[in-house]
């Protein structure tokens, strides 16, 4: 299920980010706080541990006979429970590490275990995931004041039983799969001419190499409370009407400061002598 449902796979990854932090804070407690903090250092931790125990809740990770993954609710209370462990683990870095109250950190790490560099982005009021190698998107915003993910979303994946013979034939059409992970920013080019039927139904033609490319981190830095992380894919777009494509680049800048997210995204299509034509035709994407 961890395979078939990555929204499964980055509850259970940030389930192990949250208790690998947990385990870190408590040893370097009990290395460095005196006896008497460290008792009651103890309440917060067990506090912290029982929110981690209370996300494993195996329901929420799979889908069989009853909803699962695909219930948003069940979802949202294993992120609720997470980013409540996060908000304890704070506290207990503030309190007894005397570390900043206000702080900004940049990790990057292979979060979802796939053999790709990840970029999280954390402080003491929010947390961003992003992910270079499926078209530098965000998958992941954590509200930190209301223990709220807010891009707890699900893609529309394939299921066995959309092939069951007793579908009612009418009922088929109603069935919508998506080709990409439901995740933000995610630049996609299609024709100003299709339907939209089409593009809510993921059935329209994808024009665009970005849409799930490798993007490259060209920045990351921190500077204070503030980070800016700018990722960078040299790619093409398809020209309508032909099988011509035509070099393109998109830069997308994050910058997260404070209680502020500021995002930006450019793209730059290429000039070639002769075929000033192809950048006219392009725009129609």
């Amino acid at each position: 299920f961890l395979v078939k449902y990555p929204e499964s796979n980055n509850m259970h990854k940030k389930m192990l980010h949250v208790r690998d932090k947990l385990i870190r804070v408590e040893n370097n407690i009990d290395k460095l706080v005196l006896q008497k903090s460290r008792e009651e250092a103890k309440k917060l931790i067990n506090d912290a541990w029982s929110e981690i125990y209370k996300s494993q809740c195996n329901d929420c990770y799979w889908h069989g006979l009853f909803g699962g993954v695909y219930l948003q609710f069940l979802r949202f209370s294993v992120y609720t429970h997470l980013i409540n462990s996060e908000i304890i683990i704070d506290s207990l870095n503030k309190k007894f590490l005397s570390l900043e109250n206000k702080y900004i950190s940049v990790i990057p790490l292979d979060f979802n275990k796939d053999s790709r560099m990840d970029i999280i982005i954390e402080s003491d009021l929010l947390n961003m995931y992003l992910n270079p190698s499926d078209g530098g998107t965000i998958f992941e915003i954590d509200y930190k004041p209301k223990s709220y993910n807010l891009l707890n979303t699900l893609t529309r994946w394939p299921e066995a039983y959309h092939d069951d013979e007793e579908i009612d034939i009418n009922d088929r059409d109603k069935i919508m799969v998506d080709r990409f992970k439901r995740n933000m920013l995610r630049i996609r080019f299609y024709h100003n001419n299709d339907p939209f039927k089409a593009i809510e139904a993921d059935q329209y033609r994808e024009y665009g190499s970005f849409v799930d490319g490798e993007f490259s981190v060209i920045r990351n830095e921190k500077n204070g409370t503030s980070a800016v992380i700018e990722l960078e894919q040299k790619g093409s777009v398809i020209v309508p009407g032909s099988n011509e494509t035509h070099p393109c680049s998109i830069l997308k800048k994050i910058h997260v400061e404070e209680n502020k997210i500021k995002i930006s995204i450019k793209s730059q299509f290429e000039k070639i002598p002769e075929k000033e034509d192809l950048v006219q035709k392009s725009s129609l994407i």
